[in-house]
Protein backbone atom coordinates (compact mmCIF):
# COMPACT_ATOMS: atom_id res chain seq x y z
CA UNK A 1 0.00 0.00 0.00
CA UNK A 2 2.99 2.35 0.41
CA UNK A 3 3.52 2.37 -3.35
CA UNK A 4 -0.21 2.54 -4.00
CA UNK A 5 -0.44 5.59 -1.73
CA UNK A 6 2.50 7.21 -3.49
CA UNK A 7 1.03 6.54 -6.93
CA UNK A 8 -2.30 7.96 -5.82
CA UNK A 9 -0.77 11.11 -4.31
CA UNK A 10 1.51 11.56 -7.33
CA UNK A 11 -1.48 11.22 -9.65
CA UNK A 12 -3.43 13.87 -7.73
CA UNK A 13 -0.47 16.30 -7.84
CA UNK A 14 0.10 15.55 -11.56
CA UNK A 15 -3.46 16.45 -12.52
CA UNK A 16 -3.35 19.50 -10.25
CA UNK A 17 -0.16 20.61 -12.05
CA UNK A 18 -1.91 20.33 -15.42
CA UNK A 19 -4.97 22.23 -14.16
CA UNK A 20 -2.79 25.04 -12.78
CA UNK A 21 -0.78 25.18 -16.01
CA UNK A 22 -4.00 25.51 -18.00
CA UNK A 23 -5.20 28.19 -15.60
CA UNK A 24 -1.87 30.04 -15.96
CA UNK A 25 -2.30 30.01 -19.75
CA UNK A 26 -5.82 31.45 -19.62
CA UNK A 27 -4.75 33.99 -17.00
CA UNK A 28 -1.81 35.07 -19.17
CA UNK A 29 -4.11 35.64 -22.14
CA UNK A 30 -6.51 37.68 -19.98
CA UNK A 31 -3.70 39.84 -18.58
CA UNK A 32 -2.26 40.31 -22.06
CA UNK A 33 -5.64 41.57 -23.30
CA UNK A 34 -5.90 43.91 -20.31
CA UNK A 35 -2.42 45.33 -21.00
CA UNK A 36 -3.19 45.93 -24.65
CA UNK A 37 -6.77 47.08 -24.17
CA UNK A 38 -5.67 50.60 -25.00
CA UNK A 39 -4.31 49.55 -28.38
CA UNK A 40 -6.20 48.25 -31.44
CA UNK A 41 -5.24 44.57 -31.75
CA UNK A 42 -7.98 43.27 -33.99
CA UNK A 43 -10.61 40.76 -32.96
CA UNK A 44 -9.88 39.24 -29.57
CA UNK A 45 -11.88 36.05 -30.23
CA UNK A 46 -9.65 35.15 -33.21
CA UNK A 47 -6.55 35.40 -31.05
CA UNK A 48 -8.25 33.44 -28.29
CA UNK A 49 -9.19 30.56 -30.62
CA UNK A 50 -5.63 30.37 -31.93
CA UNK A 51 -4.21 30.24 -28.42
CA UNK A 52 -6.65 27.55 -27.33
CA UNK A 53 -5.24 25.33 -30.08
CA UNK A 54 -1.78 26.04 -28.68
CA UNK A 55 -2.96 24.95 -25.21
CA UNK A 56 -3.77 21.51 -26.64
CA UNK A 57 -0.06 21.19 -27.50
CA UNK A 58 1.25 22.70 -24.25
CA UNK A 59 -0.52 20.33 -21.83
CA UNK A 60 0.81 17.05 -23.34
CA UNK A 61 4.29 18.60 -23.66
CA UNK A 62 4.22 19.70 -20.02
CA UNK A 63 3.08 16.20 -19.00
CA UNK A 64 6.13 14.66 -20.67
CA UNK A 65 8.46 17.22 -19.08
CA UNK A 66 6.92 16.72 -15.62
CA UNK A 67 7.63 13.00 -15.84
CA UNK A 68 11.06 13.43 -17.47
CA UNK A 69 12.31 15.65 -14.64
CA UNK A 70 10.82 13.25 -12.04
CA UNK A 71 8.66 15.89 -10.38
CA UNK A 72 6.62 13.21 -8.60
CA UNK A 73 9.71 11.69 -7.03
CA UNK A 74 10.43 14.92 -5.24
CA UNK A 75 9.01 14.33 -1.79
CA UNK A 76 11.07 11.18 -1.44
CA UNK A 77 14.46 12.32 -2.67
CA UNK A 78 14.54 16.09 -3.22
CA UNK A 79 14.60 19.15 -1.05
CA UNK A 80 12.19 22.01 -1.67
CA UNK A 81 14.91 23.92 -3.56
CA UNK A 82 15.62 20.93 -5.81
CA UNK A 83 11.92 20.53 -6.49
CA UNK A 84 11.45 24.20 -7.39
CA UNK A 85 14.53 24.02 -9.62
CA UNK A 86 13.00 21.02 -11.44
CA UNK A 87 9.79 23.02 -12.00
CA UNK A 88 11.84 25.96 -13.30
CA UNK A 89 13.55 23.66 -15.82
CA UNK A 90 10.18 22.26 -16.97
CA UNK A 91 8.70 25.70 -17.59
CA UNK A 92 11.88 27.14 -19.14
CA UNK A 93 12.51 24.24 -21.53
CA UNK A 94 8.81 23.91 -22.37
CA UNK A 95 8.49 27.63 -23.14
CA UNK A 96 11.66 27.60 -25.28
CA UNK A 97 10.35 24.61 -27.25
CA UNK A 98 6.99 26.31 -27.82
CA UNK A 99 8.72 29.57 -28.76
CA UNK A 100 11.02 27.75 -31.17
CA UNK A 101 8.06 26.02 -32.77
CA UNK A 102 6.18 29.30 -33.13
CA UNK A 103 9.27 30.90 -34.77
CA UNK A 104 9.97 28.01 -37.17
CA UNK A 105 6.34 27.65 -38.23
CA UNK A 106 5.99 31.44 -38.44
CA UNK A 107 2.83 31.48 -36.34
CA UNK A 108 2.41 35.26 -36.21
CA UNK A 109 -1.03 34.97 -34.61
CA UNK A 110 0.56 33.66 -31.39
CA UNK A 111 1.21 36.41 -28.89
CA UNK A 112 4.78 36.41 -27.60
CA UNK A 113 3.67 38.55 -24.65
CA UNK A 114 1.00 36.00 -23.68
CA UNK A 115 3.59 33.23 -23.93
CA UNK A 116 6.01 35.08 -21.65
CA UNK A 117 3.23 35.85 -19.16
CA UNK A 118 2.19 32.19 -19.23
CA UNK A 119 5.71 31.10 -18.27
CA UNK A 120 5.76 33.59 -15.39
CA UNK A 121 2.29 32.68 -14.07
CA UNK A 122 2.95 28.95 -14.48
CA UNK A 123 6.11 29.24 -12.41
CA UNK A 124 4.31 31.18 -9.68
CA UNK A 125 1.35 28.82 -9.52
CA UNK A 126 3.43 25.63 -9.53
CA UNK A 127 5.86 27.08 -6.96
CA UNK A 128 2.94 28.15 -4.80
CA UNK A 129 1.29 24.76 -5.12
CA UNK A 130 4.40 22.93 -3.90
CA UNK A 131 4.80 25.31 -0.98
CA UNK A 132 1.16 24.86 0.03
CA UNK A 133 1.36 21.06 -0.28
CA UNK A 134 4.42 20.95 1.97
CA UNK A 135 2.82 23.33 4.46
CA UNK A 136 -0.34 21.18 4.56
CA UNK A 137 1.70 18.00 5.06
CA UNK A 138 3.72 19.63 7.84
CA UNK A 139 0.63 21.04 9.54
CA UNK A 140 -1.32 17.76 9.34
CA UNK A 141 1.66 15.93 10.78
CA UNK A 142 2.05 18.42 13.64
CA UNK A 143 -1.63 17.92 14.50
CA UNK A 144 -1.44 14.16 14.08
CA UNK A 145 -4.21 14.18 11.47
CA UNK A 146 -4.44 11.08 9.30
CA UNK A 147 -1.21 9.62 10.67
CA UNK A 148 -0.75 5.85 10.58
CA UNK A 149 0.70 4.63 13.85
CA UNK A 150 3.30 1.93 13.18
CA UNK A 151 4.63 -0.62 15.70
CA UNK A 152 7.76 -2.61 14.78
CA UNK A 153 8.35 -6.09 16.22
CA UNK A 154 12.09 -6.71 16.41
CA UNK A 155 15.11 -4.71 17.51
CA UNK A 156 17.75 -5.91 15.06
CA UNK A 157 19.43 -4.40 12.03
CA UNK A 158 16.32 -4.48 9.81
CA UNK A 159 14.24 -2.79 12.52
CA UNK A 160 16.87 -0.06 12.82
CA UNK A 161 16.76 0.48 9.07
CA UNK A 162 12.98 0.94 9.21
CA UNK A 163 13.41 3.54 11.95
CA UNK A 164 16.03 5.36 9.87
CA UNK A 165 13.83 5.41 6.76
CA UNK A 166 10.78 6.68 8.66
CA UNK A 167 12.77 9.39 10.42
CA UNK A 168 13.99 10.67 7.03
CA UNK A 169 10.61 10.67 5.26
CA UNK A 170 8.71 13.38 7.13
CA UNK A 171 6.14 13.75 4.34
CA UNK A 172 4.81 10.21 4.81
CA UNK A 173 1.65 10.05 6.90
CA UNK A 174 3.23 7.54 9.27
CA UNK A 175 4.40 7.73 12.84
CA UNK A 176 6.69 5.09 14.36
CA UNK A 177 5.32 4.41 17.85
CA UNK A 178 8.20 2.19 18.93
CA UNK A 179 9.52 -1.35 18.99
CA UNK A 180 8.72 -4.68 20.61
CA UNK A 181 11.70 -6.81 21.61
CA UNK A 182 11.43 -10.55 20.86
CA UNK A 183 14.58 -11.48 22.76
CA UNK A 184 14.85 -10.25 26.36
CA UNK A 185 18.60 -10.91 26.34
CA UNK A 186 19.11 -8.33 23.57
CA UNK A 187 16.61 -5.76 24.81
CA UNK A 188 17.60 -2.10 24.55
CA UNK A 189 15.81 1.05 25.68
CA UNK A 190 15.59 2.76 22.28
CA UNK A 191 16.50 2.40 18.59
CA UNK A 192 17.37 5.50 16.53
CA UNK A 193 15.58 7.61 19.15
CA UNK A 194 12.37 5.51 19.15
CA UNK A 195 11.42 3.67 22.38
CA UNK A 196 11.32 -0.08 22.90
CA UNK A 197 7.86 -0.44 24.47
CA UNK A 198 8.32 -3.94 25.85
CA UNK A 199 8.87 -7.60 25.06
CA UNK A 200 6.72 -10.14 23.26
CA UNK A 201 4.81 -10.87 26.51
CA UNK A 202 3.78 -7.20 26.54
CA UNK A 203 2.53 -7.22 22.94
CA UNK A 204 -1.21 -7.47 23.71
CA UNK A 205 -0.94 -4.73 26.32
CA UNK A 206 0.98 -2.48 23.91
CA UNK A 207 -1.57 -2.73 21.09
CA UNK A 208 -4.45 -2.17 23.52
CA UNK A 209 -2.89 0.78 25.35
CA UNK A 210 -1.81 2.52 22.15
CA UNK A 211 -3.57 3.39 18.92
CA UNK A 212 -1.83 1.00 16.49
CA UNK A 213 -2.81 0.93 12.81
CA UNK A 214 -0.13 -1.39 11.47
CA UNK A 215 2.52 -3.76 12.79
CA UNK A 216 5.77 -4.48 10.92
CA UNK A 217 7.65 -7.66 11.83
CA UNK A 218 11.37 -7.10 11.27
CA UNK A 219 12.92 -10.26 12.71
CA UNK A 220 15.40 -12.92 11.56
CA UNK A 221 13.98 -15.76 9.48
CA UNK A 222 14.59 -18.33 12.23
CA UNK A 223 12.51 -16.25 14.64
CA UNK A 224 9.46 -15.86 12.41
CA UNK A 225 7.75 -19.15 13.22
CA UNK A 226 8.06 -18.46 16.94
CA UNK A 227 5.91 -15.33 16.52
CA UNK A 228 2.85 -16.98 14.99
CA UNK A 229 0.74 -16.08 18.04
CA UNK A 230 1.52 -12.38 17.54
CA UNK A 231 0.52 -12.57 13.87
CA UNK A 232 -2.75 -14.24 14.75
CA UNK A 233 -3.46 -11.62 17.43
CA UNK A 234 -3.02 -8.87 14.83
CA UNK A 235 -5.28 -10.69 12.39
CA UNK A 236 -8.00 -11.25 14.99
CA UNK A 237 -7.99 -7.57 15.88
CA UNK A 238 -7.95 -6.42 12.25
CA UNK A 239 -4.54 -4.77 12.51
CA UNK A 240 -2.69 -4.72 9.20
CA UNK A 241 0.48 -6.79 9.38
CA UNK A 242 3.67 -6.45 7.35
CA UNK A 243 6.83 -8.55 7.40
CA UNK A 244 10.29 -7.93 5.99
CA UNK A 245 10.61 -11.53 4.74
CA UNK A 246 8.49 -14.48 3.60
CA UNK A 247 6.04 -15.82 6.16
CA UNK A 248 3.46 -18.56 6.53
CA UNK A 249 0.04 -18.14 4.83
CA UNK A 250 -2.68 -16.44 6.84
CA UNK A 251 -6.25 -17.67 7.19
CA UNK A 252 -8.26 -14.92 5.53
CA UNK A 253 -6.01 -11.88 5.16
CA UNK A 254 -5.31 -10.36 1.77
CA UNK A 255 -1.63 -10.95 1.08
CA UNK A 256 0.49 -8.75 -1.18
CA UNK A 257 4.11 -7.73 -1.54
CA UNK A 258 5.08 -4.08 -1.12
CA UNK A 259 8.19 -2.03 -0.49
CA UNK A 260 9.03 0.59 2.11
CA UNK A 261 11.53 2.37 -0.14
CA UNK A 262 14.02 -0.50 -0.66
CA UNK A 263 12.76 -2.71 2.20
CA UNK A 264 10.57 -5.62 0.94
CA UNK A 265 7.40 -6.19 2.98
CA UNK A 266 4.88 -9.01 2.77
CA UNK A 267 1.57 -7.45 3.83
CA UNK A 268 -1.40 -9.21 5.45
CA UNK A 269 -4.58 -7.16 5.58
CA UNK A 270 -8.15 -7.97 6.60
CA UNK A 271 -9.34 -4.45 5.77
CA UNK A 272 -10.00 -2.66 2.44
CA UNK A 273 -6.78 -1.49 0.76
CA UNK A 274 -8.03 0.30 -2.37
CA UNK A 275 -6.84 3.84 -1.67
CA UNK A 276 -8.79 5.36 -4.56
CA UNK A 277 -12.07 3.73 -3.48
CA UNK A 278 -11.47 4.81 0.14
CA UNK A 279 -10.76 8.35 -1.05
CA UNK A 280 -14.02 8.36 -3.02
CA UNK A 281 -15.81 7.09 0.11
CA UNK A 282 -14.42 10.04 2.08
CA UNK A 283 -15.45 12.53 -0.62
CA UNK A 284 -18.97 11.04 -0.61
CA UNK A 285 -19.05 11.35 3.20
CA UNK A 286 -18.17 15.04 3.02
CA UNK A 287 -20.72 15.77 0.26
CA UNK A 288 -23.56 13.86 1.95
CA UNK A 289 -22.90 15.34 5.40
CA UNK A 290 -22.69 18.91 4.06
CA UNK A 291 -25.89 18.61 2.00
CA UNK A 292 -27.75 16.83 4.81
CA UNK A 293 -26.71 19.41 7.43
CA UNK A 294 -28.03 22.19 5.20
CA UNK A 295 -31.28 20.41 4.26
CA UNK A 296 -32.04 19.27 7.81
CA UNK A 297 -31.13 22.56 9.50
CA UNK A 298 -34.85 23.49 10.02
CA UNK A 299 -35.42 20.03 11.56
CA UNK A 300 -32.34 20.52 13.77
CA UNK A 301 -33.83 23.78 15.04
CA UNK A 302 -37.30 22.29 15.65
CA UNK A 303 -35.97 19.24 17.51
CA UNK A 304 -33.63 21.41 19.57
CA UNK A 305 -36.52 23.62 20.66
CA UNK A 306 -38.67 20.59 21.54
CA UNK A 307 -35.92 19.07 23.66
CA UNK A 308 -35.19 22.38 25.41
CA UNK A 309 -38.86 23.10 26.14
CA UNK A 310 -39.83 19.61 27.37
CA UNK A 311 -36.85 18.68 29.56
CA UNK A 312 -33.92 20.12 31.46
CA UNK A 313 -30.38 19.82 30.17
CA UNK A 314 -28.46 20.40 26.98
CA UNK A 315 -29.88 19.70 23.54
CA UNK A 316 -26.99 17.48 22.49
CA UNK A 317 -25.84 14.31 24.20
CA UNK A 318 -22.05 13.92 23.98
CA UNK A 319 -20.33 10.65 24.70
CA UNK A 320 -16.81 9.32 24.17
CA UNK A 321 -16.83 6.46 21.67
CA UNK A 322 -14.21 4.11 20.29
CA UNK A 323 -13.43 4.87 16.64
CA UNK A 324 -10.91 3.61 14.08
CA UNK A 325 -8.42 1.37 15.91
CA UNK A 326 -9.94 2.65 19.15
CA UNK A 327 -9.25 6.32 18.46
CA UNK A 328 -11.42 8.04 21.03
CA UNK A 329 -13.76 10.79 19.88
CA UNK A 330 -16.82 12.60 21.17
CA UNK A 331 -19.97 11.46 19.34
CA UNK A 332 -22.98 13.77 19.12
CA UNK A 333 -26.66 12.83 19.38
CA UNK A 334 -29.83 14.69 20.20
CA UNK A 335 -30.46 14.06 23.90
CA UNK A 336 -33.28 11.54 24.24
CA UNK A 337 -32.89 10.75 27.96
CA UNK A 338 -33.10 12.64 31.22
CA UNK A 339 -30.00 14.53 32.34
CA UNK A 340 -29.22 12.02 35.10
CA UNK A 341 -29.49 8.99 32.79
CA UNK A 342 -25.89 7.89 33.36
CA UNK A 343 -26.26 8.09 37.14
CA UNK A 344 -29.37 5.87 36.99
CA UNK A 345 -27.71 3.26 34.75
CA UNK A 346 -26.09 1.15 37.54
CA UNK A 347 -29.49 0.74 39.26
CA UNK A 348 -31.06 -0.54 36.02
CA UNK A 349 -28.40 -3.13 35.17
CA UNK A 350 -30.71 -5.98 36.19
CA UNK A 351 -33.16 -4.93 33.44
CA UNK A 352 -30.58 -5.14 30.66
CA UNK A 353 -31.95 -7.22 27.75
CA UNK A 354 -28.84 -7.16 25.55
CA UNK A 355 -26.14 -9.79 25.56
CA UNK A 356 -22.45 -8.93 25.51
CA UNK A 357 -21.20 -5.59 26.84
CA UNK A 358 -24.10 -3.58 25.34
CA UNK A 359 -26.75 -2.05 27.60
CA UNK A 360 -30.33 -1.99 26.22
CA UNK A 361 -33.75 -1.83 27.87
CA UNK A 362 -36.92 -2.08 25.79
CA UNK A 363 -38.97 0.43 27.82
CA UNK A 364 -36.13 2.43 29.32
CA UNK A 365 -37.61 4.70 32.04
CA UNK A 366 -34.88 7.29 31.43
CA UNK A 367 -36.15 8.15 27.94
CA UNK A 368 -38.16 11.37 27.64
CA UNK A 369 -41.39 11.75 25.63
CA UNK A 370 -39.63 13.62 22.83
CA UNK A 371 -36.69 11.23 23.12
CA UNK A 372 -38.92 8.23 22.43
CA UNK A 373 -40.12 9.84 19.19
CA UNK A 374 -36.70 10.94 17.91
CA UNK A 375 -35.29 7.47 18.70
CA UNK A 376 -38.11 5.74 16.85
CA UNK A 377 -37.47 7.89 13.77
CA UNK A 378 -33.65 7.85 14.24
CA UNK A 379 -33.65 11.67 14.23
CA UNK A 380 -31.47 11.52 17.35
CA UNK A 381 -28.61 10.25 15.15
CA UNK A 382 -28.55 13.27 12.81
CA UNK A 383 -25.94 15.31 14.76
CA UNK A 384 -23.45 12.56 13.90
CA UNK A 385 -23.25 14.20 10.48
CA UNK A 386 -20.91 16.63 12.27
CA UNK A 387 -18.70 13.68 13.26
CA UNK A 388 -18.72 12.55 9.62
CA UNK A 389 -17.70 16.00 8.41
CA UNK A 390 -14.87 16.04 10.96
CA UNK A 391 -13.61 12.69 9.67
CA UNK A 392 -14.23 10.81 12.93
CA UNK A 393 -17.04 8.76 11.40
CA UNK A 394 -18.32 7.70 7.98
CA UNK A 395 -21.92 7.65 6.76
CA UNK A 396 -21.64 3.86 6.39
CA UNK A 397 -19.70 1.64 8.78
CA UNK A 398 -19.85 -0.32 12.05
CA UNK A 399 -21.62 1.55 14.85
CA UNK A 400 -19.23 3.05 17.42
CA UNK A 401 -19.79 1.76 20.95
CA UNK A 402 -19.09 3.70 24.15
CA UNK A 403 -15.47 3.39 25.26
CA UNK A 404 -16.33 1.38 28.38
CA UNK A 405 -18.33 -1.14 26.34
CA UNK A 406 -15.68 -1.35 23.59
CA UNK A 407 -13.05 -2.17 26.22
CA UNK A 408 -14.92 -5.41 26.91
CA UNK A 409 -14.59 -6.71 23.33
CA UNK A 410 -12.94 -10.09 22.97
CA UNK A 411 -9.88 -10.24 20.72
CA UNK A 412 -11.75 -11.24 17.54
CA UNK A 413 -14.45 -8.61 18.18
CA UNK A 414 -11.88 -5.80 18.19
CA UNK A 415 -11.43 -6.34 14.45
CA UNK A 416 -14.60 -4.28 13.95
CA UNK A 417 -12.49 -1.28 15.01
CA UNK A 418 -10.32 -1.71 11.90
CA UNK A 419 -12.72 0.39 9.80
CA UNK A 420 -14.04 3.89 10.48
CA UNK A 421 -17.39 3.74 12.39
CA UNK A 422 -20.56 4.85 10.64
CA UNK A 423 -24.03 6.28 11.23
CA UNK A 424 -25.65 3.32 9.52
CA UNK A 425 -24.50 -0.12 8.43
CA UNK A 426 -25.51 -3.73 7.95
CA UNK A 427 -26.65 -3.87 11.58
CA UNK A 428 -29.15 -1.03 11.05
CA UNK A 429 -30.76 -2.64 8.02
CA UNK A 430 -30.57 -6.12 9.54
CA UNK A 431 -32.83 -5.58 12.53
CA UNK A 432 -30.97 -3.08 14.77
CA UNK A 433 -31.90 -3.79 18.41
CA UNK A 434 -33.64 -7.04 17.42
CA UNK A 435 -30.28 -8.64 16.61
CA UNK A 436 -28.04 -10.16 19.28
CA UNK A 437 -24.65 -8.68 20.07
CA UNK A 438 -22.87 -11.63 18.42
CA UNK A 439 -25.03 -11.25 15.28
CA UNK A 440 -24.29 -7.52 15.09
CA UNK A 441 -20.57 -8.26 15.40
CA UNK A 442 -20.79 -10.80 12.57
CA UNK A 443 -22.60 -8.26 10.37
CA UNK A 444 -19.89 -5.66 11.05
CA UNK A 445 -17.10 -8.10 10.18
CA UNK A 446 -18.98 -9.18 7.03
CA UNK A 447 -19.13 -5.52 6.03
CA UNK A 448 -15.37 -5.09 6.52
CA UNK A 449 -14.55 -8.32 4.65
CA UNK A 450 -16.78 -7.52 1.66
CA UNK A 451 -16.61 -3.73 1.58
CA UNK A 452 -17.04 -1.87 -1.69
CA UNK A 453 -18.50 1.45 -2.76
CA UNK A 454 -21.46 -0.43 -4.26
CA UNK A 455 -22.10 -2.14 -0.90
CA UNK A 456 -22.20 1.31 0.74
CA UNK A 457 -24.75 2.48 -1.85
CA UNK A 458 -26.96 -0.58 -1.21
CA UNK A 459 -26.79 -0.09 2.57
CA UNK A 460 -27.66 3.61 2.21
CA UNK A 461 -30.68 2.80 0.02
CA UNK A 462 -31.89 0.09 2.40
CA UNK A 463 -31.42 2.35 5.43
CA UNK A 464 -34.22 4.68 4.31
CA UNK A 465 -37.08 2.10 4.50
CA UNK A 466 -35.55 0.62 7.69
CA UNK A 467 -35.65 4.05 9.37
CA UNK A 468 -39.14 4.87 8.08
CA UNK A 469 -40.52 1.57 9.40
CA UNK A 470 -38.79 2.06 12.76
CA UNK A 471 -38.01 -1.66 12.84
CA UNK A 472 -35.80 -2.59 15.77
CA UNK A 473 -35.38 1.00 16.98
CA UNK A 474 -35.36 1.69 20.70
Amino acid sequence: MFRQKERFHSGVVFFLDLILSGLAFLLAFGVRDALYSFFPLGRIDVFFEAHLELLVIILPLWSVLFLFFQLYDTFRRKTLFQELYAIFKVVLIGTLLIGFGVFVLRLFMVSRVALALFALFDLLLLFGERLVIRKIIKYRRSKGWGLLNILVVGTGKEAGKIAEVMSQQHHWNMRLMGFVSVDDADRVDAIKGYPVLGGRDDFLRIIHENVIDEVIFAVPRQTVEKLEDLFLLCEEEGIKTRVTLNFFPQMFSKIFLERLQDIPLLTFSTTPTNEIALFVKRVIDIVISLIALILFSPLFLAVSLLIKITSEGSVLFKQERGGLYFRRFVMYKFRSMTVDAEEKKPNLRYLNEADGPIFKIKDDPRITAVGRWIRKTSIDELPQLINVLKGEMSVIGPRPHPVEEAKEYTTWQRRRLSMKPGITGLWQIGGRSETTFAESMKLDLDYIDHWSLWLDVKILLKTIPAVLSGRGAR
